[in-house]
């Protein structure tokens, strides 16, 4: 599915909870190039252990990818802290200090068990002073991180958000959005981000604690089948199934959406509440291994009168027919956005 590629190539992993998806970019003059592409299956349980270790070596030799290569990850979940907080500062410089010193007021755990970072929101100072993401994150999250990627001989350049990583992806992908605000959903495995970008940032997202496999369970133990089978049926749909088992499915999956919505409303009203002069919003991006489950486009379209699209993570890189098969790269690159949002922070 790939070329070997030269030095300078920027990759993005994405250790989700099943899927290990991993994108590789170039820049080629004002051209960003896609290089390298993969995915794998990694048992949850496994996480930590010397058989992971062995299958995330054997992953990266797959791609042809050296022992030592820099990637860039991500963390997402209730050991990363988020918070939006302004700070009075007299200049960028001085920032970072208020920041280090002030930051322990707005984080739950014990400063000294975290590592801080920051993200200034605009680039120029604010009448109060400078607007931020205030991240922090507990250490030994880290460190357990860094230790597992020192066991399989890589090394890590740069720890992201996922949530950033998306809105990387939307912003590089989808320039003539800048100007309007646009939600973005996306839905993993057992973990979703819902997002508003907004003139021209990530305004606010929210993390929720649900994802493809709740529903994939639900439909198993409905329909006392097997996780795959009820996988194919979420994914594509119950037509081979008796009446009443289809009316089950049916059921199922308008009850797990209905639930979803509710999570999203939540944070729409937030947003409406927070930014009350804030630009209407139209459209909402789906994205994620999950977001192509049947009937979710026209509930989140019917319930907020949006206009439902799906986020395209290469719609602006260059791909050859003679390195990729690009059907398979069209199957699967709702599943890579987080990867390729972490690839383009090597890029520019």
């Amino acid at each position: 599915m790939f070329i070997s590629s030269k030095k300078n190539t920027s990759f993005g992993l994405d250790l989700g909870a099943r899927w290990v998806k991993l994108v590789g970019l170039k820049k080629k003059g004002k051209k960003v190039v896609l290089d390298r592409v993969g995915r794998g299956l990694f048992s949850e349980e496994q996480r930590g252990s010397d058989e992971f270790v062995k299958h995330l070596e054997a992953f990266f030799k797959s791609l042809g990818i050296k022992k030592k290569e820099v990637v860039n990850t991500s963390f997402s979940g209730q050991s990363v802290i988020v918070k939006r907080v302004v700070f009075k500062a007299k200049d960028e410089d001085d920032l970072e200090k208020v920041v280090f010193k002030e930051a322990k007021q707005y984080i739950p755990f014990d400063i000294n068990d975290v590592v801080l970072d920051y993200q200034i929101m605009k680039s120029k100072k604010q009448e109060k002073g400078f607007e931020v993401y205030l991240v922090a994150c507990k250490k030994q999250l880290v460190e357990n991180l860094n230790e597992l990627f020192k066991r399989a001989q890589i090394k890590i350049d740069v720890i992201d958000l996922d949530a950033f990583a998306l809105a990387n992806v939307f912003e590089f992908n989808y320039p003539e959005e800048m100007d309007k605000s646009s939600f973005l959903f996306d839905i993993g495995e057992k973990q979703s981000i819902f997002a508003v970008f907004s003139e021209g940032e990530l305004s606010i997202f929210r993390e929720m604690p649900f994802g493809g496999a709740n529903l994939t369970l639900r439909i198993a133990e409905g329909l006392n089948l097997s996780l795959e089978e009820a996988e194919r049926i979420k994914l594509e749909g119950a037509t081979n199934l008796e009446a009443a088992q289809k009316t089950l499915v049916s059921k199922v999956i308008q009850e797990e959406i209905e639930n979803w919505v509710g999570e999203v409303r939540k944070v729409i009203n937030f947003y409406a509440t927070t930014y009350p002069k804030a630009q209407e919003i139209k459209k909402v991006f789906l994205s994620g291994g999950s977001a192509h489950i049947l009937s979710l486009e026209e509930s989140l379209s019917r319930e907020f009168s949006l206009n439902v699209d799906y986020l395209d993570p290469w719609r602006k890189i260059e791909k050859s027919a003679k390195s990729f098969d690009l059907k398979y790269l069209d199957e699967i690159k709702r599943q890579m956005v987080v990867a390729t949002g972490l690839a383009l922070r090597g890029v520019f």
